[in-house]
């Protein structure tokens, strides 16, 4: 009885023998006319369509594989490196059914397939004397073949066909969760031994510009006023301060006592001095109106607890508390681009005149809730035996990077409390968007002179004095941005924002995945690189495949890392176990053929 669904018969011939293939055919055209078979040859390719790619997809769909056996087959490296290997693994898996069909005379039988049943059955060849005419021998062919699908041949037996729609290839699935994981395995051990780390770092350079250049804040940041001190008004603070014998620092304490002054009847919410100041002042005006509780000075800690390097002292004006005074060190010692926001120290250099285990941005986004509040948050990251617990701002837990290793970080510095720096772009007036542009910004000139301060631009606001161009200290700070390095007032207005857009749950803050997940997310694009490479053969629809693939993991990240969802998920390990699974998997395939 006829199948329901009809067999697909594969002939393999030389091109020498293509007559006599097309005789069989035409053998076998009335089980093709009955719907019981289709027959395909390598001349029946259909123009345009890709030589071997469309082998290959016959080769992998035919039930019956005919090998049409003479001295030109064997000499034919095309059919004997590519057809002979997949046919024979495909009848010892029990896929297909080969049948050597004997044309010429030759000598088959220490091939790989001798112990096979030969047609015709007498094992003499189509063309041999044996047979007088040719159509006796091709009848025989086609009568056993015929007699194989109806299943009363004894003496060849056709492999049962799978009833599910749908059949798993568990050799090939074999062979791509051994490459899966052979190359995921190899580079997370190169991940954790650090060796990414630079390229992983660029990569989240790359997000965040992206970020910064198409994402900006529509408006400036509201909660904060900036008054730097620009190069222009330091030489006339030096100018001052040379005629009047004072200290030559960044403001004259006579400048500080007015600016201040001005600031404090408008009634700001905090106010930070965002310059270092380690001396005492000798203005009795500036002495009272440092006792103002929310005025915050800033200090500098030393790199080490046995560092040479004793930090940048505290103003020594009594007037302001220890309380008031924050440190202004940056999580960057090995690094050249800042991308971590250090929160809370964990050293303590006894040498230091720098105190303080909280950070400056820190005190004064606490002070600004407690203000807007009206009630006292914790003030630091340490219980009373130096414990480390759990960093709260306003009763969202700000979730630390783990040291050393988290993320695409390796052999993290461990000096303190610290998270990754989301970096944003804000527009002024609607256009003119830049990281710089954080906040109404006024000159010093501005402000003393000009008197284009009103009360609007300071009430219940905080207020940065920072410094744009300084001897006394180099305040400069590469970012994500671009290679122009940026000031430390505005870096230090950064941070400030994004710990009140926390805070205030305007956004969630950045972070990464557990090393669990990470493994993952690396394992499941290793697997998504696999089977590209099993499912395209041919190298164009390969490389295009590929190419969108990656693609579409740039922006999967990308959403992961701009949206709500704010993460930071791997790129670089993703792409290599992409690109190294696929690569293995080919390769194999590649030898087996």
């Amino acid at each position: 009885m006829a199948p329901t669904q009809s067999i697909e018969i594969y002939l393999s011939c030389s091109p020498e023998d293509e007559e006599l293939g097309s005789k069989l055919a035409k053998h076998l055209r009335a089980l093709e006319l009955d719907g019981v078979i289709t027959v395909w040859q390598n001349r029946d390719i259909s123009a345009g369509a890709e030589r071997a790619n469309e082998i290959e997809k016959r080769l992998n769909s035919a039930r019956i594989i005919l090998l049409l056996i003479s001295p030109d087959f064997f000499a034919s490296d095309e059919h004997w490196k590519r057809d002979v290997p997949k046919a024979m693994e495909r009848h010892k898996a029990k896929e297909a059914c080969v049948i050597p069909v004997l044309l010429r005379p030759c000598d088959w039988k220490n091939t790989q397939f001798s112990h096979l049943q030969a047609l015709p059955r007498n094992g003499e060849a189509i063309t041999s004397k044996y047979w007088s005419n040719h159509d006796e021998a091709f009848k025989q062919v086609a009568e056993e073949i015929r007699k194989a699908i109806e299943n009363k041949s004894d003496v060849i037996t056709l492999p049962q066909t799978d009833r599910r729609r749908f059949k798993i290839p568990w050799r090939s699935l074999r062979t791509l969760l051994k490459a899966s994981m052979g190359v995921s395995t190899v580079v997370i051990i190169i991940r954790l031994g650090g060796i990414l780390q630079s390229l992983e770092l660029a990569a989240y350079d790359e997000l965040m510009r992206f970020q910064l250049s198409y994402f900006p804040e529509e408006q400036q940041d509201k909660r904060l006023l900036i008054i730097k001190i620009t190069k222009e008004d330091a030489a006339k603070e030096e100018e001052k301060a040379s005629k009047s014998g004072g200290k030559n620092g960044t403001l004259t304490d006579a400048s500080l006592a007015q600016l201040l002054k001005k600031l404090t009847e408008n009634q700001p919410l905090a106010i930070g001095l965002d310059f270092y100041r380690d001396y005492p002042s000798r203005d009795e005006k500036l002495k009272e109106l440092l006792k103002n509780e929310n005025i915050f000075a800033l200090c500098k800690a030393p790199k080490t607890e046995d560092s040479n390097d004793n930090g940048i002292n505290p103003p020594l004006e009594t007037e302001i508390s220890p309380n008031r005074v924050g440190f202004s060190d940056l999580a960057q010692q090995k690094e050249v681009i800042l991308r971590r926001q250090l929160l809370s120290l964990f050293l303590n250099s006894p040498q230091s005149g720098c105190k303080s285990k909280n950070a400056f941005n820190l005190l004064l986004a606490r002070s600004y809730l407690a203000s807007r509040e009206k009630k006292q948050g914790n003030q630091d990251a340490f219980d009373l035996n130096g414990n480390l617990q759990d960093l709260i701002i306003n009763g969202v837990v700000l979730e630390q990077l783990k040291i050393p290793h988290t993320g695409g970080y390796r052999g993290m510095d461990f000096r303190g409390y610290q998270i990754l720096l989301d970096y944003r772009s804000f527009c002024e007036n609607g256009n003119n968007c830049s990281p710089y542009n954080i906040a109404k910004t006024f000159s010093l000139k501005q402000v003393l002179e000009d008197n284009l301060l009103k009360e609007e631009d300071v009430e219940k606001r905080i207020v940065l004095i920072g410094v744009e161009a300084n001897s006394y200290a180099n305040d400069y700070v590469y970012t994500p941005y671009s290679q122009q390095e940026m000031p430390g007032f505005i870096v230090q207005a950064q941070m400030l924002s994004y710990l009140l857009r926390i805070a205030l749950g305007e956004q969630r803050q950045l972070r990464v995945w557990s090393l669990g997940y990470e493994i993952l997310w690396i394992l499941a694009w290793s697997l998504v690189g696999g089977i590209l490479a099993q499912l395209y053969k041919s190298p164009r629809s390969l490389i295009l495949s590929g190419g969108v693939a990656l693609t579409s993991l740039y922006v999967v990240c990308l959403i992961f890392f701009i949206s709500p969802i704010k993460l930071w998920v791997p790129l670089v390990p993703s792409a290599l176990t992409f690109l190294g699974t696929g690569g293995v998997v080919v390769f194999i395939s590649f030898r087996i053929r």
